[in-house]
């Protein structure tokens, strides 16, 4: 399901769950997440022992911002499944070649675990 919410209500969203540690899935595909949301889903990605599933994916992330969440979730030995497909992945202006399906978001993920 589609979640396309006003950019201040992800943050609110994270604000309100971050010391709750009970999801276990979390989808906001297509939720027009904002940079302003970033530190929040961060530091709740962190604190969460539960989540399993996270799908971001159709957010329009932009490479630094998804660098910084691909550096919490590296951290995270809780999460089974992560949808980052079709967010910018890598600086367009450095990398000729996009991730854009959830294989390659997959593998993209392992290589920064390993790291």
């Amino acid at each position: 399901m589609e979640c396309k919410m006003r950019k201040n209500v992800c943050t609110d969203l994270f604000i309100g769950i971050i010391d709750f540690d009970n999801l276990e899935t979390l989808s906001l595909t297509n939720a027009n997440m904002s940079a302003a949301c970033i530190p929040y889903m961060k530091e709740y990605l962190h604190k969460s022992s539960r989540l399993s599933s996270l799908d971001i994916s159709w957010n329009g992330l932009r490479a630094q911002q998804m660098l910084e969440i691909c550096e919490v979730i590296g951290g995270n030995r809780f999460l089974k499944h992560l949808n980052l497909s079709n967010n910018t992945l890598v600086n367009p202006s450095e990398h000729k070649w996009y991730m854009s399906n959830e294989k390659e978001a997959a593998k993209f993920y392992k290589e920064m675990v390993k790291a």
